[in-house]
Order: C-alpha cells, then structure tokens, then sequence
C-alpha cells in the first residue's frame, strides 16, 4: 500500500458517501412526490437505506431520461447529484442523527467498525485490473457511447450487443464523471455491495436489540448475509461495468423486501404502501438492469404483491395507481430506449420489433439469441447443432456438477432438504389441529419461476444471478415459519444456528480451498488495461471503424476510440454523413 492507494480509497470512500447522500435525497423526494409517507399507522417503519435504494432506481431513470437528449458527461450529471444532496438535508430528521451518538452502544460502535473494514476491502477489490470477458468485448464501449452522445439509433447495427438494452451502463457512465474520472466501472458495483451490507446490518440491528424479535423479517436478512459475502468475493465483477453482480444483488433486496411483505400481510393483515411502493419501482427497475430478471422481479414478484397490496389496502384505486404507475413509467422509457437502440424492446428477442431505418434484420437479431441460448447450454458448439434437441444436456450436467458446486449444487441439495423438512412440519401441523399459514409458502414462488424461465432460456449459472443462492435462504424462512407455533422457543433458536452454521460452513470451505480470492485487491490504486491495438477499417458507404487487430482469441475492443466492432460489416452507414450520433444503417450493396 502506498499514498496513491490511500489516496484512491480515500477518494472512493468519499464518493461512496456522496451517492449514499444524494440517493437518499432522492429516494425521499421520490416518496413525496408520490404521496407516500415513511410513518403508516399500525406498521414498522422501513429501515433509512431502503429510502437509499429507492433514489438509485429513482436516479438511474433520470440518468436514462437525459440520455435521450444528452450525453452523459460530468456537466450532465452533476445536477443531479447535487439535486439529490439537497433534498437530503431537507427531507433528513435532524433530531434523530443529533442524538443518535448517545444512544449507541458498543456493540453497534462494533458493527461500523467491520463495516468500514468490509468497505475498505471493497474498495481495494474494485480496483484491480477488469477481467471480466464481456466487459471487454462491449460493456466499456457501451459506456463511452453513454459518455460521448445521447442515446444511439441503431447503435446494434454497428455491435450487435450494443443493442442490449441494459440500463445498468448508464449508471456506469455518470460515475465517470466524463471526461475527468473515468473510474466508474470501480464505484458502481461495489458502491452497491456496500450498500447491500449497510442494508443488512441495519435490518438486524432489531435482532441485536430485542430477544423477541426473531422472525421472518429478520431471518431473510440474517440468512441473506452469507450469501452476499460469498457473491462479493467470489465475483469477478466488483471491478468492472458488468451488471451481473449488481443485478444479483438487486435480486437480494427484493427478496429481503418480499418476505417482510409477505410477514406483514399475514401478521398484521395489511401491506405499507411505503413497502409496496419500493418494491413495485425495485422489480421494475431490476428488469431494465438485465432483462433476465424478467420472471422473476417483474412477473412474479410484482404480480403476488400487487394481488396483496390491492386487497389489503382501504383506497384501492389511489394506493393502487400509486403502486403501479411508477413501474409502468420505468418500463415505459426502458422499452423505447431499446426501440431506440436496435427496433426491438426486448432484444435480443424479436418480440415486439417495429420497422425502422435502423432496425437490425431479423435474421440477425434471431442469430444472436440462438447463439446466446446455445452458449449457455453447450459453449463453442454452433447453435444449429444444439437448439432443437436435449442432446447438450448430458455435458451440461457434468458441467454444472465439476464446476458449480457451491453456486448451484450445495444451495440446492440445502433447499431440498428445507423442502422436505417444512412439508414434514406442515403435516406435524395438521395433525395437531394448528392453524397453517400456507401463504408464508409464497416466499419460494419468485425463485421457482425465476428458476424455470432461466432454465428454458440460457441455463449458465451466471445468468441465474442470485436465484440459486436465496433457494435455501426461501427454504429455511419457509421451514421457521411453519414450525414457529409448534416448538418452543429454544428449539426455534437452535434451527436458526443450523442453518446460518450450514450456510457459513460451504462457504468458510469454499474460500479456504479459493484463498486467493480473498487477496485479489488493489494495493496501488486504481489499475487499468492497456489499450488494444487497433486497424482501420472502411464500410462501402465510406464510414471508418476501428477492429481488433486480428489476433487469435482477440474480439475486444476494451475501451476503445469511438466506433468500434469486433464485427467488421460492409454494409453499414451512418444516417447521416460524418455524423455518429445520427445512428448506423444497414444497407444492401448495390
């Protein structure tokens, strides 16, 4: 470690704390705007970071927003930050942080102290070298197009995978403050990390505080924690623009939010319209950061809490339009943007597509998806030779199996077993005359959903995000819930050891066999790539593109000079002549 180092961290530290400050500025605003209060009548206050997470998703559809018009550079971006910090220190309760200091105790003064450790390695992780392989074939130049012009028509015809439509890169963007930062890809995934841990260690401060409360708004959080300290480490993400790993962790945080949902509803037979509200623009928003979130956040998710919010609240067409206009404007913009960006909202599907002057043909956008579907089920094998039969099953099997033991094989084998455990209570139950809550069973239908669409679409664990983590953290909160009225309190206890021992043992194990995880940081600041080097090439209509020279395995253009493609087309064109931001055609040579 040197001063550079120190003064890298310090940096990403304070900036750190000026997203916390402004997100929560804007997730405050954002409730008001909405009419929604932090304090509802006869229900729990929400825990302050989730205010945090709210003006996150809030700032990421202004980021998307301006980009319509703008390029998202430091001039652009500022205002918004700067926006988010005032509305912060008005909408901030003075009285509660001025006497918060006296009110602590050694054991929350012991809590920030590992999360400030928890933090600094963060910190020091996301700034190693990017290693992740998409990142270099198109998610840096996704981010300089952010970063140079407003949004693209047709960029996917000059890379096809540019025309993903992930929202996640413009939050990338704004952190460079373009063109004097240029480090985004460090702060936006670990930003989040340490937020998700703020998160936790905020929603189990209860549990620390108060012997009673040991239940199922708590345990998702306590079971979650292990969880999140194994995608963090393991992860090869903190340290680049991939949405991977945020997309995970959003996945965490609806979950913890469902199950409070869920608890509240049957506990008190209503749902906050604060909860409701959060997690409607969350789910919403998860979708826009990685379309495979799809069934998961915005199907299930939305759908189950929308039917328990809509027959519990009392003003059904108020809070109701509350709850679900807010998504459809997150969808709304998401879903144009990517009409902007390739002719089809959904790509790489077709579904929805219209005809433009820059959309992408269809055979190409349908060649893509198959190769995404075939990748994820038989990698180097051509799609034709792979889609259309179960032949890639067995080698896809014995895949899983030699390399993704912890990630799919051990959270599975523990759900299984909390399966047959909480159906075995559930029968216990019946049999001594107790009241059955099966509505708490709810918590496992968003995974098993989520589960069944990656399965039949790209079933490569990446693509799973955190679905096959949270199976066991759904099965043990479903197991203490149906046992909770039928054994005392001592053995209620010693089932929460259990399991958080069983979680903790995989993955104590699994970090003292992969040490070298634990050492992957940065001790000299921020480290970057060197630049690819590059030829020129000239389309038939006279546009100049950069390629990766052709060496072999190199199809990245990493953050490369403004166009670039690994896929070299004759038949592309600008709109315009001499003018990018007009968008790529593709067109037949005559």
């Amino acid at each position: 470690m040197n001063s550079v180092h120190i003064a890298a961290v310090c940096f990403t530290l304070f900036f750190y704390a000026i997203l916390g400050c402004s997100f929560f500025g804007w997730g405050k605003v954002t409730f008001w705007a909405i009419g929604v209060t932090d304090n509802e009548k006869g229900l729990e206050k929400n825990p302050e970071t989730f205010s945090i997470w709210i003006g996150w998703a809030c700032a990421l559809f202004i980021f998307n927003l301006l980009h319509f018009f703008f390029p998202l550079t430091i001039f652009t971006v500022t205002p918004v930050f700067v926006a988010g910090i005032i509305f912060s220190f008005v909408f901030c309760d003075w009285k509660i942080i001025k006497n918060y200091p006296s009110k602590m105790g050694l054991l929350q003064y012991g809590k920030i102290f590992i999360f400030f450790l928890i933090v600094l390695w963060v910190a020091s992780r996301s700034m190693i070298i990017p290693s992740n392989y998409d990142s270099n074939l198109y998610h840096f130049n996704a981010v300089r197009w952010i970063n140079s012009f407003p949004v693209i028509p047709g960029l996917g015809n000059l890379h096809g995978r540019l025309a993903f439509n992930q929202s996640f890169f413009t939050y990338v963007a704004a952190l460079n403050l373009y063109p004097f930062f240029d480090q985004g890809r460090s702060i936006a995934n670990s930003f989040l990390v340490a937020l998700m841990f703020l998160t936790l260690i905020e929603l189990l401060l209860p549990m620390a505080t108060s012997t009673s409360r040991l239940y199922s708004p708590y345990l998702s959080a306590l079971f979650c924690l292990p969880v999140v300290i194994f995608l963090t480490v393991s992860s090869s993400d903190l340290d680049s623009p991939s949405p991977d790993l945020s997309s995970a962790i959003i996945q965490i945080v609806i979950f913890v939010i469902f199950t409070r949902m869920i608890h509240s509803f049957v506990d008190q037979k209503k749902i906050s319209v604060n909860m409701s509200v959060l997690l409607s623009i969350l789910s919403s928003t998860a979708v826009t950061v990685k379309l495979s979130n799809l069934i998961f956040s915005s199907v299930v998710i939305i759908l189950i809490s929308g039917l328990l919010f809509f027959s519990s609240c009392q003003n059904r067409r108020r809070d109701f339009s509350k709850f679900i206009f807010p998504s459809i404007f997150v969808i709304l913009f998401w879903y144009l943007h990517g009409i902007i960006l390739s002719g089809y909202p959904l790509y790489p599907s077709t579904f929805g597509g219209i005809q433009t002057e820059w959309t992408i043909p269809v055979d190409q956008v349908t060649d893509l998806a198959n190769w995404v579907y075939s990748w994820a089920r038989q990698p180097g094998t051509h799609w034709k030779n792979v889609l259309g039969s179960w032949n890639w099953f067995d080698s896809w099997k014995e895949s899983i199996v030699q390399h993704h033991f912890m990630d799919v094989i051990f959270p599975l084998s523990i759900f299984l077993l909390t399966v047959i455990g909480t159906a075995t209570a559930i029968l216990f139950s019946v049999w001594k005359g107790k009241k059955i809550h099966y509505i708490e069973l709810i918590v496992i239908a968003p995974l098993i959903a989520g589960l069944i669409f990656w399965f039949l679409t790209a079933p490569d664990p990446r693509f799973a995000n955190a679905i096959f983590m949270l199976l066991p953290v759904a099965g043990h909160v479903a197991f203490l819930n149906q046992i909770k009225q039928i054994s005392s309190r001592n053995i209620f206890i010693a089932a929460i050891c259990i399991f958080l021992a069983a979680e903790c043992f995989g993955i104590t194990y699994f970090f003292y066999q992969n040490q070298w995880m634990l050492l992957r940081v940065s001790l000299n600041g921020w480290q970057n790539d060197a630049k690819p080097k590059l030829a020129e090439k000239v389309t038939k209509y006279g546009l100049r593109v950069f390629t990766p020279l052709p060496l072999p395995g190199i199809d990245q253009c990493f953050d490369a000079p403004l166009p670039c493609t690994p896929y070299f087309n004759e038949k592309l064109r600008l709109r315009r002549s001499g003018d990018l931001s007009s968008g790529f055609v593709q067109d037949t040579i005559n």
